[in-house]
């Protein structure tokens, strides 16, 4: 990358730095919604726990699929009623016609693949005419499936990275469980505090315009584009560290899972921040001063962030309200992160959603730069 463009972002980043309270603020805010806001609203997701019956078909027969059965029938409302192998066929028939809400194959290998340190398979039968709560039957197998791993953590096996993934078979729409409160509110609020860093580019872009610095930079070998390029790669790059402290913060504090695939995580985040950091760029096009730059951007980010799930969940809005919300780059965000970090899917289940973001960072871009091009000194 051009040597000029990386200068004028470390020097963004050193006066950001040079503030410690305003970095500590960036942090600060976010965390606190978080930990106020899961704690307040807790017992709204909660659900009561649902009582059903579970037949288990076991292929393995080895001592890790028989403590997973005793693991699930330790759950609450769980009763494992074991199957022989030779009622597969009448199993899934009876699941297809509503007799049992879900049932659990567990295949041949499956002790092996643990302890090869590979990614074991379980599959899940669902009633289809029950998704939503043949969603909370697959969630149960998944959380004793994450109990088995983290009791086999002591062999050596485990440690270089076995895991399990639920496969569930027959499900509609609606057969995935919904967040919980940890699992909404920290990607919400992470995706909140990422674009609150847009007020920080804007405001940064008009200074260098207000204060004459644009003009003396443009008398030295440095072109408008590598300026303006530099002040995002600069802002780019603390929004991308202040979102993964945030995530950090909820895997140690309150256990958030990061998924099978956290890499999923890192590729919705660089969307996140290039959508941010293109928003604050378009701003700072149409802002004439900070304070408008200011009081745009708040009423910007805080509408987009309560109509596209950061502070309100999307799950509980009307379909119509979720429907609108795609127009908003957090929808995509919070959908993406859920992916990884609710439904444990893998990196191809985000790519639809980063692509979103970074189709969003390109037209904010685009438009802002078309602006900024056009106004490099005040009205």
């Amino acid at each position: 990358m051009d040597r000029r463009i990386l200068a004028v972002a470390a020097k963004d980043i050193k006066i950001l730095l040079r503030d410690r309270q305003a970095f500590a603020m960036l942090l600060a805010m976010p965390i606190m919604l978080i930990v106020i806001l899961s704690l307040a609203l807790q017992s709204t997701f909660e659900q009561a726990p649902l009582a059903f019956d579970l037949p288990v078909i076991d292929y393995d027969g080895s001592a890790q699929s028989q403590r997973l059965t005793e693991l699930l029938q330790e759950t609450d409302g769980v009763t494992v009623l074991s199957r022989p192998a030779t009622s597969e066929a009448n199993l899934r028939e009876q699941v297809r016609d509503g007799e049992h809400l879900a049932a659990l194959i567990i295949p041949t290998g499956f002790a092996e693949s643990i302890d090869d340190g590979g990614m074991a398979e379980l599959s899940v039968l669902i009633d289809p005419e029950e998704g939503a709560s043949g969603g909370v039957a697959s969630a149960v197998v998944d959380r004793a499936s994450r109990q088995l791993i983290a009791d086999s953590a002591d062999t050596a096996a485990a440690s270089e990275g076995p895991s399990i993934s639920v496969v569930t078979e027959g499900a509609t729409s609606g057969g995935s469980r919904e967040p919980d409160v940890y699992e909404q509110n920290v990607p919400g609020f992470a995706i909140l505090a990422g674009f609150f860093m847009t007020m920080f580019v804007a405001g940064s872009i008009l200074a260098e315009k207000f204060l004459g610095t644009f003009r003396r930079l443009m008398a030295t070998p440095v072109t408008r584009s590598q300026v303006l390029l530099g002040k995002v790669l600069g802002s780019f790059a603390v929004g991308f560290v202040q979102m993964m402290l945030l995530f950090a913060f909820g895997y140690v504090v309150f256990g958030l899972s990061l998924g099978s695939q956290p890499l999923g995580i890192v590729l919705v985040t660089l969307g996140v921040v290039s959508a941010a950091t293109g928003l604050g760029v378009l701003i700072a096009g149409f802002a004439r001063t900070d304070q408008q730059a200011t009081a745009f951007g708040t009423l910007i980010v805080l509408s987009m962030a309560a109509l596209g799930g950061s502070m309100v969940p999307r799950f509980i809005m009307p379909d119509t309200m979720q429907t609108i919300g795609l127009i908003t780059p957090h929808a995509w965000a919070i959908d993406g992160y859920h992916e990884i970090i609710v439904r444990n899917e893998g990196l191809l289940s985000v790519v639809p959603h980063t692509a979103a973001l970074l189709g969003f960072a390109a037209i904010f871009f685009s438009i802002g730069a078309w602006r900024f091009s056009y106004r490099m000194t005040p009205d």
